[in-house]
């Protein structure tokens, strides 16, 4: 949750029940209840949707709340910095109707070291690394130095897949590694296929401020990639290649008057990068 997001009162979003309800007992570390510098969100796993219950300061406070009338379920409970948003501590657990279940609410208990590479070799900075809880959706931010090393605090059950997320500062797309952490220090290098796209698609107002344009990136043989923008506005980041060969990247726009520029670019060992504009020029 980003910080502005934040009430600065207690807020319970009761949901109407069609069944007998259940309730939860939640209790936290003190040293997260002192002051204001947290914030505690409890949050009900229905299906494919995550809903919220509770957004609260989790301080002053004597760190523990008690929920009542709550749909039996999966829940989970996380105490964020109340300044960036990021988890600080998570709990998870199974309401049942009828009953009150415990959850404590555990500060990070892994430590994921690693580093990324490209081909083996250390990157020249510019990434930006997040893990994403594949079953829970827990995100956690990485450090990331200049040289690709990173550092990220996290927790997860053992048999949860943890995805990290790698993407250039300013992204196009992004890779996805997957794997499982224990409690603990654990060590998760990614190295990620050669090949680079820097795009820049300049603005075009002739069309109006409104025009939807379509970027796309096809990779020989068959993957491609797409996002759409306002053409008066542009577009511009990087794209990760999947090693070197051929790409034919496209401006179309979406409807109206027609507008399509095509350019092709081979990486190759020599040439693992390119600049790719639009509206202008392109150069290796």
């Amino acid at each position: 949750m980003r910080p502005e997001l934040m009430p600065k009162r207690p807020v319970r979003i009761q949901e109407e029940l069609r069944e007998p309800g259940g309730a939860v007992t939640l209790a936290a570390p003190t040293a997260f209840c002192l002051d204001d510098n947290y914030f505690l969100l409890l949050r009900r796993h229905f299906q494919s949707t995550i809903r919220f219950v509770v957004q609260t300061p989790a301080g002053p406070s004597t760190c523990s709340w008690s929920v009542a009338d709550l749909y039996p379920g999966q829940y989970d409970a996380m105490i964020l910095y109340r300044k960036t948003g990021e988890i600080a501590a998570t709990a998870r657990g199974e309401v049942f109707a009828g009953a009150s279940t415990p959850m404590n609410i555990e500060p990070l208990r892994t430590e994921v070291q690693g580093t990324v590479t490209v081909a083996g070799l250390r990157l020249d900075g510019g990434v930006q690394i997040k893990f994403i809880d594949d079953v829970i959706r827990w995100e956690w931010k990485a450090s990331v130095d200049a040289h690709g090393n990173y550092r990220a605090n996290l927790t997860s059950e053992p048999n949860d897949r943890v995805c990290a997320t790698v993407e250039r500062i300013q992204p196009m797309n992004h890779i996805r590694e997957c794997s499982t952490f224990q409690a603990g220090i654990e060590r998760f290098d990614i190295d990620l296929l050669p090949g680079l796209l820097r795009i820049n698609v300049l603005p075009n107002r002739s069309m109006g401020a409104d025009r939807q344009g379509s970027i796309k990136v096809n990779e020989s043989p068959g993957h491609s990639w797409s996002r759409t923008f306002k053409l008066a506005e542009g577009i511009r980041g990087e794209y990760f290649g999947r090693g070197y060969k051929t790409y034919r990247v496209s401006v179309t726009a979406v409807e109206g008057q027609p507008l399509t520029e095509v350019v092709t670019i081979a990486l190759t060992p020599e040439n693992p990068a390119a600049t790719v504009e639009f509206f202008g020029k392109s150069e290796p």
